[in-house]
């Protein structure tokens, strides 16, 4: 069996790390849940996480950061495909400075170098056998069955008059009902409404 390609790339300097790298090594696994291993070296420490991709409802690539060393800690980070100022990260470091070592890999993994899978190439991908029990639709949570929710009416500088409105549920995608597959309540505990957020 042949080993998975890594990919490496070094990440710009910042003041509190003069040498960042991140290796990417995508899940060539066709049953896995994990979409690959990302592993972000700083000058203070190398930590290893596995990726997940995210439905968003935003112009970008969203993704779940679950760390390798058991802890159950994880990040949901958001890479804006144009503005990087639209980017976003539950970690502490993103709340503090607005930007982090999360979002600058989630760049350069997936726009810089697009190693990172576009998701529309799995987004048709078999669900299961279709012996198995239907579940029932029940009505989504989140935008409460309308199949949208509001748009984000603002980023990091500010409210901007120019974002739509309303957006597609990202966790119905549109139907207004779940089967209890979905992912659960935003990590940022947006609400129902979700507003201004990604994920």
């Amino acid at each position: 069996m042949t080993a998975n390609t890594t990919f490496t790339e070094a990440l710009t300097p910042t003041k509190s790390s003069k040498n960042r790298t991140v290796r990417w090594t995508p899940c060539e696994n066709g049953t896995c849940l994990c979409t690959g291993k990302l592993v972000i070296d700083t000058d203070r420490e190398r930590v290893t996480y596995g990726l997940v991709e995210l439905p968003t409802t935003w112009a970008g690539r969203a993704v779940r950061l679950l760390k390798a060393d058991g802890s159950g800690e994880c990040y949901d980070v958001f890479a804006h495909e144009a503005d990087d100022r639209q980017d976003r990260c539950g970690c502490k470091g993103f709340e503090r400075f607005g930007h982090c070592k999360h979002t600058a890999a989630l760049r350069a993994i997936a726009f810089e170098n697009r190693w990172l899978t576009d998701p529309r190439a799995f987004a048709e991908a078999d669900t299961g056998s279709t012996e198995t029990q239907e579940q029932q639709p029940a009505t989504c949570d989140a935008c409460r069955g309308s199949g949208q929710l509001p748009g984000p009416r603002h980023d990091a500088y500010g409210p901007r008059s120019d974002y739509p409105e309303f957006v597609t549920c990202g966790h119905c995608g549109g139907a207004g009902a779940v089967t209890g597959d979905e992912l659960p309540e935003c990590f940022r505990g947006c609400g129902p409404s979700r507003e201004g957020c990604p994920f």
